[in-house]
């Protein structure tokens, strides 16, 4: 068996990417006679991702304004004509404009979430999005949803996927289950224990403004500074501008990016890890604080309780008392705060990439028949 995986997104990082390398990862531990030939777009202002040996590659030299007008308008070229013929060709994500072309036969598309419809994000995002969700339902063989909330939004959305869609959860890797908080990561990034912790981006739809009205009315109470861990891009300036606005800036402590070595040990140090979203297609970040043993707050909607099951504690993300509520009850009960890392870890050892990967192999084998 053949199959076409397309990897463009993986050389710009995030979670798609992480999902894409989790998966190749799994897969060539778990392949027995199949074949796997990857493909990218190697545009200028992207390295090359760095890829095993063990997979084939093909890609290719198009400028991304060129290659999403003809194949938004023209659906042209396929992927046949790209790559070569395959028996499956899987799209990790259901976004890239390769999905205005898909391959003519046994067609794989995961969609990890569906925000921009449901937080009503630009007009005309949307209008593209709604083509390749119209292409999905002609053409997918086979869709993947990260978790049942994002099966659901879909659904709502394309009725007819529904008896193609299948649940595949993502994963947590092993080493942040052996997580240990160094004083040399707290000096490389400046932190002051204790500390509560978020890791992510600075969307709109993360919720960090309520999130900081509420750290200000923690902070009177408990000694804890706010780490918030993510790429300061230009979303997270309103969130900076806020932080001095309530003269927190000395309590809020902003990180940048942080490496995946480090990673584990941010969590392992923080004695509450929150997650204020709007909305999570699934909320990897979950599992990884609950592996390090790290208690948990979080929203109470989208994919969160069904990836937080009984092991963190939830409140309303629109309602700031709420969220004081929950945030102050963990971190007063050191007693709630040990059960919780320990129902956590146990709970976060569900979620394996290797099964991810090797229930993706089925979906492989299922619809090409072999």
């Amino acid at each position: 068996m053949k199959v076409g995986i397309d990897i463009s997104i993986l050389a710009r990082g995030g979670g798609v990417a992480n999902y894409i390398a989790q998966l190749l990862t799994g897969l060539k531990h778990s392949c027995k006679n199949e074949q796997y030939y990857l493909f990218f777009n190697a545009f200028p202002k992207s390295s090359p991702p760095q890829l095993d040996p063990f997979f084939s590659v093909t890609s290719f030299h198009i400028p991304q304004s060129v290659l999403k007008y003809i194949s938004l308008y023209l659906r042209y070229p396929s992927i046949e004509q790209l790559m070569g013929p395959v028996d499956v060709f899987h799209s990790p994500a259901h976004s890239p404009v390769y999905a205005y072309c898909p391959p003519a036969k046994n067609w794989v598309v995961t969609v990890h979430d569906l925000f921009t419809f449901k937080l009503n994000y630009g007009k005309d995002r949307q209008k593209l999005e709604r083509k390749v969700l119209k292409i999905m339902d002609q053409k997918a063989s086979r869709v993947i949803a990260v978790s049942q909330s994002t099966c659901n939004d879909l659904i709502e959305l394309v009725p007819g996927l529904e008896s193609r869609t299948v649940i595949i959860h993502e994963g947590v890797d092993h080493r942040f289950f052996q997580a240990v908080f160094s004083s040399q990561l707290k000096t490389k990034y400046r932190l002051t224990s204790p500390y509560i912790l978020y890791v992510g981006a600075a969307d709109p739809h993360k919720n960090l403004l309520r999130l900081l009205n509420v750290f200000q009315r923690l902070a009177a109470t408990f000694p804890h500074t706010l780490v918030l861990a993510g790429r300061l891009t230009d979303k997270y300036r309103p969130v900076q501008k806020r932080v001095k606005e309530l003269n927190l800036s000395s309590r809020v402590i902003f990180t940048d990016a942080i490496s995946e070595e480090d990673l584990p040990g941010i969590y392992k140090g923080a004695d509450l890890f929150i997650l204020p979203s709007l909305y999570e297609g699934f909320g990897l970040v979950l599992l990884e604080a609950m592996a390090c043993g790290t208690p948990v707050a979080a929203s109470n909607i989208s994919s969160i309780p069904e990836v937080l099951g009984a092991a963190g504690d939830l409140f309303d993300p629109f309602s700031e008392d709420n969220m004081y509520d929950v945030c102050q009850m963990v971190l007063s009960d050191s007693e709630l705060r040990r059960r919780m890392q320990i129902i956590g870890i146990e709970w976060a050892r569900r979620f394996s990439w290797q099964k991810m990967a090797e229930e993706t192999r089925k979906i492989y084998k299922e619809v090409s028949g072999v």
